[in-house]
């Protein structure tokens, strides 16, 4: 029986800047003859339509810029820069008659991540060696995304894959946390191999940048949330379809983390 945990790729994270900002003012003359309202006649200063006299105003204020979101798109760049942490760890795989005396054994993997069994991934350490520290609250409820087969100490095993956004206790900005997760039995001992990678799920940099609102944070469903395109506006509300999950990027992490669960062992 063993324990381990260490950092597999230490790239640094980074941000880019997915959304353009709008380009939101537009001047006009005060004697054009449209001024937003069709063509009319101008006598004296004000514009007469029809029988209805307006009055120019002299000078129009420009429109203030939009708020931007600077999402940060779980794609392939998000996979291959983002630290990825690593760990395999063990428990005994008692039974009498047939019945397992160990309840990780009866844990799946679902409940693993979140519910009943998050105090076991908390206590293996890995979430304290990816950086993320105890009490995560979560903010979008982690759902499983993708699986696929692997090879894990020797066994052929389905690795899953979950994404869910969470804050932790030294962040106000909540993190898109991955994590892969595999399990097997290898002679007395329940294995488990683990993989994370988190980052936040959006920028504050610049004047004009903003947060998405609590709203819009309870609305959104990891599910969702998965699309192979991009998919994001300055106007995102409660509910707005919006796609942050592209299945290249969960692919492309799933693909590190078969590499490196297959090359662990227990030696």
């Amino acid at each position: 029986m063993s324990h381990g945990v260490g950092p597999l790729f230490l790239t640094a994270p980074k941000s880019k800047n997915v959304v353009s900002p709008l380009d939101t003012t537009r001047g006009e003359r005060p004697d054009s003859p449209n001024l937003g309202l069709g063509l009319g006649n101008k006598t004296n200063g004000d514009t007469t339509v029809g029988s209805t006299t307006i009055d120019v105003i002299e000078t129009i204020p420009n429109l203030p810029n939009l708020s931007k979101i600077y999402w940060n798109h779980l794609d392939t760049d998000w996979a291959a820069d983002t630290q990825m942490t690593v760990a395999v760890f063990t428990t005994p795989a008692a039974s009498v008659g047939g019945q397992s005396l160990n309840p990780l054994d009866e844990v799946d993997e679902e409940q693993f991540v979140t519910a009943d069994g998050g105090k076991y991934l908390e206590e293996s350490g890995v979430r304290e060696a990816a950086g993320l520290g105890k009490n995560l609250s979560w903010t979008v409820p982690p759902a499983e995304v993708a699986s696929r087969s692997v090879t894990f100490l020797g066994n052929q095993t389905t690795m899953r894959t979950y994404v869910g956004s969470a804050k932790t206790a030294d962040s106000a900005i909540p993190r898109t946390l991955l994590i892969n997760f595999a399990k097997t039995k290898t002679g007395d001992d329940i294995a488990f191999g683990v993989t994370v990678q988190h980052r936040a799920m959006y920028g504050l940099s610049g004047d004009t940048a903003s947060a998405p609102t609590d709203a819009i944070l309870s609305a959104m469903s990891v599910p969702d949330l998965v699309g192979t395109e991009a998919n994001t506006s300055l106007s995102v509300t409660a509910g707005a379809d919006i796609t942050l999950i592209l299945e290249d990027g969960v692919a492309a992490s799933a693909d590190l983390a078969a590499q490196a669960i297959g090359d662990l062992s227990l030696a």
